[in-house]
């Protein structure tokens, strides 16, 4: 079942105060929320530019596959023609659309007001933050991994773009925190970390990457008869690290790699080799933990910060599939249909004909002109 979420990091927000429509939309409407309406205009503009942009676009992707555990990424951005936009695609960004005005209008009646400037503050800081995360789980792909950071890519995006950003974060992070239970401030972020100190170890590691099963058999007699794991890495590896017998450095929560270091090392025991690690690129790796130590909070306070996040989004679930099933949406043809069923809980692309039956394909496409 695809459905659309409350996510923990909104990734746009319209703007407040567009006024209320009753009945339904207008040709100038690109949907209506439970009565607050977002323009055509809006949709639009954030679309034309995330198209323009190929970091945003491998970002949104990397987000994807990471979603649906390296099973799809997004859907083609453009239509039959490179001047429309894929109707998947549309569909797809109308869902977090819809999903930002109905987390805004949930804080609102909360009783939370808008962020203040230091909530801006730290939800950008947790922004950043959350992408680069994203980004770090497929630096490693030849095939996904993205060019520069989250700063870089969103520098390249319009500064309206990025402030509705950051508001729809500081918004998402106040409503969680009230229906999560878990408070974000210094005192008890910091007493998360005194109780899960270990859950942001720093691990130094070294590695022995090799082709095959023949060869990692090879290393592990090796090992086991009592040669350093540095002289068999400079023997076998075919790793750069070979050359620094295998080191491959020290990796704390702030690093793009961590969540693959603690994923293959967390359980290892230090000074002891691993048993065969089948890596991205079905190569095998040998891995050693030779240093686990405690990671000083004020270098990672913003993780931890997330990480505390992520357990009032976990413990929100309930409050954000209420919101979204009982929100009363009302969508322009243009971008698809919003369909409440066993199958699907979000926006449907509009139903075209095939396009051989058609005059001009393009033209039931999102952001189509007249020609």
């Amino acid at each position: 079942m695809r459905r659309i979420s409350v996510p923990i990091i909104a990734a746009v927000v319209v703007a407040l105060g567009l006024g209320l429509l009753v009945g339904g939309v207008t040709p100038a409407t690109a949907v209506v929320v439970n009565g607050s309406s977002v323009p055509k205009s809006t949709v639009d503009q954030d679309l034309a530019a995330i198209k323009a942009s190929p970091g945003y676009l491998c970002y949104l992707n990397a987000a994807a596959l990471i979603r649906s555990g390296g099973q799809s990424g997004i859907r083609p951005v453009t239509g039959a023609t490179k001047q429309t936009y894929g109707s998947g695609f549309v569909a797809d960004w109308m869902n977090q659309e819809i999903t930002n005005q109905i987390i805004r209008q949930a804080a609102r009646s909360e009783g939370l007001g808008m962020p203040s400037q230091a909530d801006l503050a730290s939800a950008q800081s947790d922004l950043v933050g959350a992408m680069d995360a994203t980004l770090g789980q497929v630096s490693g792909s030849p095939q996904y991994a993205c060019s520069g950071n989250a700063t870089a890519i969103l520098n390249d995006m319009p500064v309206s773009f990025n402030l509705r950003q950051v508001e729809a974060q500081a918004l998402s992070e106040a409503l969680l925190v009230r229906t999560g239970g878990s408070s974000l401030d210094a005192a008890s972020v910091q007493r998360y970390y005194d109780t899960h100190t270990a859950d942001f170890d720093t691990y130094c590691v070294s590695a022995i990457l090799v082709a095959d099963t023949t060869v990692s058999a090879k290393v592990l007699e090796a090992l086991a008869a009592g040669q350093s794991f540095a002289s068999v890495a400079q023997q076998y590896s075919i790793d750069p690290s070979k050359s620094k017998g295998g080191d491959l450095g020290c990796f704390d929560p702030t690093n793009a790699a961590y969540q693959g270091v603690v994923k293959d090392a967390a359980n290892l025991t230090i000074g002891q080799p691993s048993g065969p690690i089948l890596s991205s690129n079905s190569q095998i790796v040998i891995l050693m933990v030779t240093s686990r130590t405690a990671t000083p909070f004020a270098s990672i306070e913003g993780v931890v910060r997330r990480t505390v996040l992520a357990m009032d989004a976990s413990s929100s679930q309930a409050t954000a599939k209420r919101l979204i099933n009982t929100a009363s949406v009302s969508l322009n043809p243009l971008y698809g249909t919003w369909k409440r069923s066993g199958s699907l809980l979000g926006v449907a692309p509009p139903v075209t004909p095939p396009d051989a039956q058609m005059i001009n394909p393009s033209a039931n496409l999102p952001g189509a002109t007249k020609n």
